[in-house]
């Protein structure tokens, strides 16, 4: 892969995960720029620009004796910090389109987007698997709707728990405001469902849920949905 990338860019992802007798083997390479293929007898030369990836801190690494610390300092030239998807949630709605588009053929489905309410838990949502988590959720929800937006039922429930119940800022509101915000979430997901099941007809909805159409529709406004989303394509 080296001789691969000569004259150009080699990306090394996850670069923490490598064994001690290879951090050594990628250590000589950079230093020396030359290698023999295994089994060869010719050194290769090769001018290339090495960007390591690493999902761990590598100077933490270096204390736990589990990473060289001479091939952090020749790694380690210019460091670009990406942040945590949760410190950065701006980005969802830019990477949920993203995922749409690219999972969008795969699923033959005609997906126009995502509901504002879908969004809004993504953007609430802690995030621990990062990007990577984020594509797999997008992923599994265009697989699972049956409508032309990406919508709450679509989500994994354990999720939507999470974000109900365990917002990062929960701890800062009252008991009524946060019994509040729960109750928000679950008449939101509960209509999106009923909706989705009923292909958007409000009357049918209605009986489902076991309430008047004017009381669905009071519902409905209430937190923004448009029952024309979940007609049939």
């Amino acid at each position: 892969m080296f001789e691969i990338a000569n004259s150009g860019t080699f990306f090394l992802d996850e670069v923490c995960e490598l064994t001690p007798n290879l951090q050594v083997k990628l250590l000589r390479v950079l230093q020396e720029r030359q290698f023999r293929r295994i089994g060869g007898r010719r050194l290769i030369h090769v001018d290339i620009r090495v960007i390591a990836a690493s999902n761990r801190n590598l100077e933490e690494q270096v204390a736990r004796g589990n990473f060289r610390e001479d091939l952090l300092y020749r790694l380690n030239t210019i460091t670009l910090r990406i942040p945590p998807l949760r410190e950065r949630t701006e980005d969802i709605p830019l990477l949920v389109h993203h995922f749409i588009k690219k999972f969008e053929p795969s699923c033959r489905k005609k997906i126009k987007g995502i509901t504002p309410q879908a969004l809004e838990l993504l953007s609430r949502y802690p995030w621990p698997g990062n990007v990577r988590e984020l594509s797999n959720v997008v992923e599994r929800g265009l697989t699972l709707t049956q409508g032309p937006y990406l919508d709450v039922p679509d989500l994994p429930r354990e999720m939507v728990f999470v974000t109900a119940h365990c917002s990062h800022d929960i701890s800062t509101d009252s008991f009524a405001a946060a019994k509040r915000e729960a109750i928000r979430i679950f008449e939101s997901e509960y209509l999106s469902k009923v909706l989705s099941e009923n292909s958007g007809n409000i009357s049918r909805s209605a009986r489902q849920a076991n309430i008047t159409r004017s009381s669905l529709q009071r519902l409905l406004r209430r937190h923004h949905l448009k029952s024309r989303r979940y007609l049939p394509q």
